[in-house]
């Protein structure tokens, strides 16, 4: 679970008139902390019309336990960062526009270890349809539809050969223990040169472990930094970890003793002292 957060901008009603044909929009900057979304203005139960203004994954804390997500709900505000930064945004996008009052929107989202959603039969009438990663509102219709497709058609699937099954396996406990051929359902080991295998096993251990409790981490710098830190705390010295795009087992000519595990799209390289 993380911490999700918006910022509600209320304006005039004439001015949500000029802005009806707005659109939804994603606007990305070049730090993940300048990415937003913005939605058009509609009118609330309480006669008020309100813009949305969201943030990317920078301002999403993870939240570990009953006592962090009640704390996050309790504390009725948003980061300051977060609101100084959107209100830059809705003066940029809307120079002519000015918001009567601003409101925090705070809630919770879930993320599954792949970031993509849970739909899946874990059993003979059994099936999940489940984590919908922060943007499953602009997708439920299709993530309904696959849901009513595994459970209706005979091939218990979507013919559409785009959405392939694999992708929205759910992984499970057992997943994410690695097995003998060095793999577990979210990374497996690329290369190992030089290094015993005790510490490859650690390693893959270490990588799952990350991915499936920090999902949106993998997009973020800190992942490297993470598990630097997790296998120092492991092994008696602290290794150089760093992430490249998925490349041959052979590309890596480092001259240390070295394991390559690929997790998702990228490469996750982990060099050790000689």
């Amino acid at each position: 679970l993380t911490g999700s957060q918006a910022l509600l901008f209320e304006i005039s009603e004439s001015d949500a008139t000029i802005l009806a044909k707005m659109p939804s929009m994603i606007y990305e900057g070049r730090q993940e902390e300048d990415c937003f979304y913005l939605l058009p203005p509609i009118k609330y139960p309480d006669g008020k019309w309100l813009l949305k203004i969201g943030p990317s994954t920078a301002f999403a804390p993870p939240l570990h336990t009953t006592a962090d997500a009640d704390a996050w709900f309790r504390r009725g505000a948003c980061d300051a960062e977060f609101e100084a930064k959107a209100k830059t945004i809705f003066s940029q996008f809307f120079p002519s526009i000015g918001w009567i009052s601003t409101r925090p929107l705070l809630c919770i989202t879930d993320q599954t270890a792949t970031l993509n959603p849970y739909i899946d039969t874990l059993a003979a009438g059994w099936a999940v349809c489940s984590g919908g990663n922060g943007w499953a509102a602009k997708s439920s219709d299709a993530i309904g539809r696959l849901a009513g497709d595994m459970m209706r058609l005979p091939q218990h699937w979507s013919p559409d050969p785009s959405l392939p099954r694999d992708w929205f396996r759910a992984v499970t406990p057992s997943g994410l223990e690695p097995t003998e051929r060095m793999e577990t359902a979210l990374a497996h080991v690329k290369l190992a040169a030089d290094v015993m295998l005790n510490k490859v096993y650690e390693a893959l251990q270490v990588v799952t472990h990350v991915l499936a409790t920090e999902p949106l981490l993998r997009m973020q710098p800190r992942f490297a930094i993470q598990l630097q830190e997790q296998l120092a705390s492991i092994w008696s010295f602290r290794p150089s970890v760093f992430c490249a795009s998925k490349s041959s087992p052979g590309s890596y000519a480092l001259g240390h003793p070295h394991i390559v595990i690929q997790a998702d799209a990228h490469d996750v390289v982990i060099v050790l002292p000689s």
